[in-house]
């Protein structure tokens, strides 16, 4: 999935991708829009509404990049060691 990097470099989302992890993501951290997959009707719909509405894309774009350093390769990798010093912390 490329929504990390999106969300990195401060882009709007537009996510077309049935309900899920990543669903989940957008809508949490409000950077972007989510549609029906396979549905150019829905999608074509999404950009037609971002392209009249700049504010919310900015305003998606900044929570895009506000929220993206929470989903780092090394946010995960310290959160995984964290688990495995609680872990070896808590054995016998």
């Amino acid at each position: 999935s490329k929504i990390f990097e999106a969300m990195g470099m401060g882009r709007a989302v537009v996510l077309a991708a049935p309900e899920g992890e990543a669903s989940q993501i957008i809508r949490a951290t409000g950077a972007g829009v989510i549609v029906p997959p396979e549905c150019p009707t829905a999608m074509a719909r999404a950009i037609r509404e971002l392209y009249h509405d700049k504010a919310g894309v900015e305003r998606s774009a900044r929570q895009a990049l506000r929220a993206a350093p929470q989903f780092s390769r090394e946010q995960h990798a310290r959160d995984l060691m964290q688990i495995f010093e609680q872990v070896i912390g808590s054995s016998p």
